[in-house]
């Protein structure tokens, strides 16, 4: 009995320093592994997302804060002229989404959300999308938050309109 425990305790020994050899030798991938999974693309940030759509959350707040259901804030939502990047806005609420605008029915999709922004896609009929997103919570009763999708297009990676606004306002514009 006490020679299979100690036959055991080496063999647990043996494979706990093998692990640990292992993972030494592969820090580097690893941690550059976990780094890139929790990665956000430059337009999934707070500093890209907010100065180009920005105006657009603060509406929806508005209609958040003057609701006092998820009825009545979709209702609004819905009367708003809402720009065609918009691809969905959802109710979050107790663990549960209700769709309030989905433009695209996609069949896969997969994202990453740090401090309320991110980016992520969607698969519409075999074609990946790139989305921005903003997961909005807040204290409202009726909701825990909403969280929106915004399809990315490349030319909103060139220059946010508050950049443009900022270069002609420090003679960065074109005086020609």
């Amino acid at each position: 009995m006490l020679k299979g425990c100690l036959i055991a305790a080496v063999v647990a020994c043996a494979l706990a320093f093998g692990g640990a050899v292992f993972v030494w030798t592969q820090r580097d991938a690893i941690v550059t592994g976990v780094k890139d999974a929790f990665k956000v693309p430059p337009y999934g940030t707070r500093e890209h997302i907010e100065p180009l759509y920005g105006d657009l959350f603060q509406r929806f707040d508005a209609a958040a804060d003057s609701a006092d259901s998820k009825f009545s804030f979709g209702a609004a939502v819905e009367k708003m002229e809402l720009p065609d990047e918009v691809v969905y806005l959802g109710i979050d609420h107790a663990n549960e989404t209700t769709d309030v605008i989905k433009r695209k029915s996609w069949n896969g999709h997969g994202h990453t959300v740090i401090n309320g922004y991110g980016a992520g896609h969607v698969t519409v009929d075999g074609q990946r999308i790139e989305i921005m997103i903003r997961n909005r919570s807040g204290s409202w009763g009726y909701m825990d938050g909403y969280v929106v999708y915004l399809e990315f297009k490349e030319e909103d990676s060139m220059e946010s309109p508050a950049a443009a606004t900022n270069a002609v306002s420090q003679g960065g514009g074109d005086d020609n």
